[in-house]
């Protein structure tokens, strides 16, 4: 993971602000504003209006991208893993251990596993859907009528791989879940 401040990272968050930047200004000319009034909201009268909009854009409907997770998960465990975590280990990670970027991004999310790590065991209803299954990516459960991606999953076993079995339900295994509701795994 570069840093923060790394050239690279200031080229595309600049790159980024421009392009939102320009695309307000064309949407303000179109609905007949001027480009004045985007100054007006750098100003401290122009707050109230940054503040709208900003609720605006928190209530708009944005679903977190499977690729962008799969990605912040990688380059985390790069920067901050443990040496286990290098080599083929470091693509599950990004299938399968992503807990730690949701709370980041603060998308709620469900832990199960042996207490007292865990505030529950892994329920029945769970284990059915895990068991013995093949991982695959999204790795989805059906949880007291709601769908949910495995977004943790913790066990004395390390390598998880797409299309083997990883649960078993007789060993120590955590798993981490969250609503689908948050994500768009095609993109």
């Amino acid at each position: 993971m570069s840093s923060k401040n790394s050239p690279s990272q200031l080229v595309s968050g600049l790159g980024m602000g421009m392009a939102f930047l320009q695309a307000l200004i064309n949407e303000v000319r179109a609905l007949g504003g001027f480009d004045e009034m985007i100054h007006y909201l750098s100003t401290e009268r122009g707050l109230p209006t940054v503040k709208a909009l900003a609720e605006v854009i928190v209530k708009s409907e944005w679903r977190i991208p499977g690729s962008l997770l799969q990605r912040l998960a990688n380059e985390y465990y790069r920067e901050y893993g443990e040496d286990q975590y290098v080599g083929p280990i470091v693509i599950s990670d990004g299938y399968f251990r992503w807990g730690v970027i949701l709370d980041n991004l603060m998308v709620p999310s469900l832990a199960f596993g042996p207490v007292p790590i865990q505030p529950a065991p892994i329920p029945e209803e769970i284990k059915k859907q895990i068991v013995g299954v093949p991982l695959r990516y999204p790795m989805l459960v059906n949880y007291e009528g709601r769908e949910y991606a495995v977004c943790m999953i913790v066990g004395p076993e390390d390598e998880t791989e797409i299309g083997k079995p990883y649960f078993t339900g007789d060993r120590d295994e955590e798993i981490g879940l969250a609503e689908t509701k948050y994500f768009d795994f095609s993109r």
